[in-house]
């Protein structure tokens, strides 16, 4: 491999790794976001509510 090439590739790998370890990324981060609709679809009143061991207070504020 010729040495200017290799130096390229050294420098690329050395501006990766500074980037990623100061946080900068160059893709988007994933996020993650959960619809309300899901949840509204277990109320009580639609859906037989499940057993459990916890007290209902806690159930139904846990889910």
């Amino acid at each position: 491999m010729p040495r200017a090439a290799m130096i390229a590739r050294a420098k690329a790998y050395a501006q990766r790794t500074w980037q990623v370890s100061n946080g900068k990324r160059t893709q988007p981060r994933l996020r993650i976001s959960f619809d309300i609709d899901d949840t509204l679809a277990c109320l009580p009143h639609h859906a037989e509510e499940e057993a459990s061991k916890l007290p209902a207070c806690l159930h139904r504020w846990l889910g």
